[in-house]
C-alpha cells in the first residue's frame, strides 16, 4: 500500500490497511497455527490446503491482466466514515512488482471476470542476528462483489503454499497501529513485535536546494559499504555485497544506477540516497463522499541510504535536494523508513513520523532491548 499523508482528523496511519485484508489475515493466523512449526517452516505437517470455491480460477496475473487489476484496485477502496480512498496504478499495475526478484502475484477469477489479487514476495532478512528466508503477503485486494465466498482463502492460501515450496521460514505482514479491527484479526497467529516499524514523510512544497550529484559508477563499494555501516544490526536489513547491490539496480529501469545520489568530497563518498519516483507507478485517490471533493496526491521514496561517520550534515543536506527533486517531478512527499527514533538528522523540513506493528507468525521475534532498530526496503510495499 502506498504511503501519504492524510489529515489529521482521519483515524488512519498514512498506509491505509484494507477492509479485505482483515479476511485474508484471519485466514492466514488459523492456517498458520496448522500449517507452519512455531520457530520454522521446515518440518511436514499434516493440514490439508482446501479445494477452491466452486467457480473460482486461481492463477498466475499476467500483463494481459492489466486493465482489470486496475480496476479492480479502483473499485476497491478503502472506507473511512465519508471518506474513501483507493489507489490508480495505471498505466501499469504490475510495475512496481518487477523490482521484485522472488514475487508472485496471483488472482482469482468468477464468471469471466478478476474478482481479488493477492501479492507474495519472498526475500532475505535479518531477524533476531539471523539471515531468514521471508515471505512478505500483501496487496489483497478482493472486489465488493465477490466477498465472503472464499476468493480471499484461496488465493492467500495459494501464496502460502507457495511460500513454503520456496524454503521461507515465515510470512510476515504490517498492520497500521489505529487499525484495531485488523489488528486483533492479525494477532491471533502471533508473532507480533513489541517495537513497531517507522516511517517519516517529509512535505515538498516549499523544498528548494542545490540539485544532488548523480553517483558514479566506480563508487558503488563505496555506495554499498555506507549502506551497510548505516544500518548493520538493524532488523529485517541484509547487508549488501557489490554483486547483491549491482543486482538490485539491475532488476529494473524504474530504479537503476542513475537514481543513486550523493554527496562527494575530494572524490570521497559521504553521503548517499536511492530515490525512487514511486509516483509513477502509483497514486492515491481520496473521496470526500460529503462534498465530492476529490483529490490524488502522490510520493518520491528514498531507498537505500547512510553517510560516513560524522557526516550527519551531509546527509541532511542531501535530503533537502532530493525533497526539491520529488516535488520537481510533481510528488507531494519524500518519505523513507526510520530506523528508529532520532536516527535520521534534520533537514528542516515538515514531517510526520507513522508506524506500522509487525507480524512474524512463524519465527519470533526479538526482545524489545535487544532491537537496535528495523528498517524495512519500501520497494516491496
Amino acid at each position: 500500500m502506498a504511503r501519504r499523508l492524510p489529515p489529521a482528523s482521519l483515524p488512519s496511519s498514512p498506509r491505509p490497511v484494507y477492509r479485505q485484508t482483515e479476511h485474508f489475515l484471519r485466514l492466514l493466523s488459523r492456517v498458520l497455527r496448522q500449517r507452519y512449526a512455531t520457530s520454522a517452516m521446515a518440518g511436514p505437517t499434516s493440514f490439508q490446503f482446501p479445494p477452491h470455491p466452486e467457480g473460482l480460477t486461481v492463477r498466475d496475473a499476467t500483463p494481459e491482466d492489466n486493465d482489470a487489476l486496475i480496476r479492480l484496485e479502483l473499485e476497491s477502496p478503502l472506507v473511512m466514515g465519508d471518506i474513501e480512498i483507493a489507489f490508480d496504478r495505471a498505466p501499469d499495475f504490475l510495475a512496481r512488482h518487477r523490482l521484485h526478484p522472488g514475487c508472485r502475484v496471483v488472482v482469482g477469477e468468477m464468471d469471466g471476470r478478476l474478482v481479488g489479487i493477492v501479492a507474495g514476495v519472498i526475500h532475505r532478512a535479518r531477524i533476531g542476528g539471523q539471515s531468514r528466508l521471508v515471505q512478505y503477503i500483501h496487496q489483497g485486494r478482493i472486489h465488493r462483489s465477490a466477498q465472503r465466498r472464499g476468493v480471499a482463502s484461496a488465493l492467500s492460501l495459494t501464496l502460502l503454499k507457495w511460500g513454503r515450496e520456496q524454503g521461507a521460514e515465515t510470512p510476515y505482514w504490517f498492520i497500521g497501529e489505529n487499525n484495531a479491527a485488523s489488528m486483533a484479526f492479525g494477532g491471533r497467529g502471533g508473532g507480533k513485535w513489541s517495537v513497531p516499524v517507522t516511517f517519516r514523510d517529509y512535505q515538498v512544497a516549499d523544498a528548494s536546494a542545490t540539485p544532488a550529484s548523480r553517483v558514479p559508477p566506480e563508487q558503488l563499494s563505496a555506495t554499498v559499504a555506507l549502506i551497510n555501516a548505516a544500518h548493520e544490526g538493524q532488523e529485517f536489513f541484509e547487508p549488501f555485497t557489490a554483486e547483491s547491490f549491482a543486482a538490485r539496480l539491475s532488476q529494473d529501469p524504474q530504479y537503476g544506477p542513475d537514481c543513486l545520489r550523493g554527496v562527494i568530497e575530494d572524490g570521497r563518498l559521504v553521503a548517499v540516497a536511492g530515490l525512487w519516483d514511486e509516483g509513477a507507478l502509483v497514486t492515491e485517490v481520496r473521496l470526500d463522499r460529503s462534498t465530492g471533493e476529490v483529490r490524488r496526491s502522490s510520493v518520491a521514496a528514498v531507498l537505500d541510504w547512510g553517510w560516513a561517520p560524522g557526516r550527519e550534515d551531509a546527509f541532511a543536506a542531501l535530503l533537502r535536494s532530493l525533497a526539491a527533486e520529488a516535488r520537481a517531478l510533481g510528488r507531494d512527499a519524500l518519505t523513507m523508513c526510520e530506523p528508529a527514533p532520532g536516527a535520521l538528522p534534520d533537514p528542516g523540513l515538515p514531517s510526520r513520523s507513522w508506524s506500522l506493528n509487525i507480524f512474524t507468525p512463524a519465527v519470533y521475534p526479538p526482545a524489545a532491548e535487544d532491537v537496535k532498530g528495523i528498517f524495512v526496503d519500501l520497494v516491496y510495499f
